[in-house]
């Protein structure tokens, strides 16, 4: 294993973390934030320091990083922008506890959107737009890394999501890093950018509609208010937000076959139309949820429907306006969330492509009951794929199930009761933090995260860097036969 190159690679992201640390220093600037301002300043010379130190000390690496040591680069990475991430948010006193502060970075840095800060009203503004920012760039991040080093290696099915956005336009695995990250980022932008201007035009003030923008097309679902979205005046916003998780939910491949080729392309798209068709259906689903067992009535229980049905399928967790105290359907939104949205997305979930392969494969198992001779192809948006595809697809959804349990059970021995341990389980691995208050707060005796000890919240960070990279490719860097070879 190449260590130098890893480091080297680790330096560079540490170096583009402390440049992130930019804006909120101007934001703390500008609202005369001093603790906060002090933070940020100490953090992203800290930050940088270690950064450029790595790239420089190791600028002479001229070893390619193999397989091996990108499943451990994208294993590892989430924990090490973490803890640097967390240093403004602990010196802000937004959160004083370092651990806690830790936790908080790695709920931004995974998309999953799990929040420690109890009043959010009453933290620096810059705190509130480093944790957009945090969000928003761990969508980048998780898209790359599954473009650059996940699919070229056919981890868990995705080799069938093959494209030249993952290729690259070369064989080297840095370049390949590099050339996905400025594609992904410029896809990002665009779409964020185009995200913000509409959630403003629709009455949300500029800043929150900007850290809004940053935490819809990341589906991470952290909110700049105490009160959510009921905090502004703005339906129209609200729908502008569904269309944008959508936009995240879908792969990234997609978005750059549009943009190629035109809107035309999406028809070509099995994901895209199981993602629309699961949308429709949950949509309906829940609207006839909130008209049967809610007061809410007509159009309003109709667009709660479709927006919770948007925010789980992209895993955002975002809760519609009016709706933050309604008890909604458990089983259906956790079901929403354990699915997911479409591979190569910031979505986290089992994904889509992943279930229509079991299912056409279960339809072939049957199909040569009847036929055991004969030759029964099976495709998935017009490529063929192997027993030795769905070999890795099927590994991957047992382990899944198993860590769903195991982290589910980790918890309970924390005094967190059996059920709300596996709510707790499902709302990380899923990285959809705020599924775990929807459905605890209707329960008799529910805890919120916060009342959760230290052992609970270590398990749940295990489980939030294990739902963001595809579990297999952690559980393989963890494995014995990974340090042998």
């Amino acid at each position: 294993m190449s260590y130098t190159n890893i480091l080297h690679s680790l330096g560079w992201l540490l170096v583009v973390l402390a440049a992130a640390m930019c804006l909120p220093i101007v934001n703390a600037l500008a609202n005369d934030e001093r603790l906060a301002l002090t933070g940020f300043l100490t953090g992203a010379m800290l930050t940088a320091f270690c950064g450029g130190g790595l790239v420089l000390l190791f600028r002479e690496s001229r070893q390619a990083l193999s397989s091996a040591d990108q499943l451990f680069l994208v294993s590892i990475m989430w924990i090490v922008i973490a803890v640097f991430a967390a240093w403004p948010i602990s010196q802000s006193l937004a959160l004083p506890h370092g651990g806690h502060a830790i936790f908080e970075a790695l709920s931004g840095i995974t998309t999953t959107g799990f929040t420690l800060i109890e009043h959010l009203d009453e933290v620096p503004r810059s705190i509130i737009l480093w944790r957009a920012l945090l969000q928003w760039l761990g969508g980048v991040i998780s898209i790359v890394a599954i473009a650059a080093v996940l699919a070229p290696q056919n981890i868990a099915g995705l080799g069938l999501r093959l494209t030249p956005l993952a290729r690259g336009e070369n064989v080297n695995a840095l370049h390949r890093l590099g050339s996905t990250t400025r594609e992904v980022f410029n896809l990002m932008a665009i779409l964020t950018a185009a995200c913000f201007f509409a959630v403003w035009a629709s009455g949300v003030p500029a800043f929150d509609a900007f850290c809004l923008s940053l935490s819809t097309l990341s589906t991470g679902g952290f909110t700049p208010r105490d009160a959510g979205l009921s905090a502004y005046d703005a339906p129209f916003a609200q729908f502008w937000i569904v269309i944008f998780m959508l936009m995240g939910a879908m792969s990234f491949s997609m978005h750059r076959q549009i943009a190629l080729a035109g809107i035309k392309e999406t028809g070509r798209d099995p994901e895209f139309i199981y993602l629309m068709a699961m949308f429709l259906i949950a949509g309906a689903i829940l609207s006839c949820w909130f008209l049967l067992q809610t007061d809410i009535k007509g159009a309003s229980a109709l667009a709660g429907g479709y927006f919770m049905a948007a925010s789980m399928l992209s895993t955002s967790g975002f809760v519609p306006a009016g709706f933050e105290g309604v008890e909604v359907s458990p089983v259906v939104i956790t079901a929403l969330a354990l699915l997911g949205g479409a591979t190569m997305s910031t979505a986290g979930g089992i994904k889509l492509m992943r279930l229509a392969l079991l299912l056409k494969q279960s339809s072939r198992e049957l199909a040569r009951l009847a036929h055991p001779s004969g030759i029964i192809p099976t495709q998935f948006g017009g490529r063929s794929f192997t027993i030795q595809t769905m070999k890795t697809v099927w590994a991957f959804f047992i382990a899944y199930i198993v860590v769903l349990g195991v982290v589910a059970l980790a918890i309970s021995l924390t005094e967190v009761d059996a059920s709300h341990s596996l709510v707790a389980s499902a709302a990380a691995l899923t990285n959809v933090g705020p599924l775990y208050d929807m459905v605890t707060n209707n329960v008799e005796h529910g805890q919120s995260v916060r009342e959760l000890h230290g052992g609970a919240l270590w398990a749940i960070s295990a489980a939030m860097i294990l739902g963001r990279v595809e579990l297999i490719a952690v559980l393989s860097v963890l494995s014995l036969n990974f340090w042998r070879r």
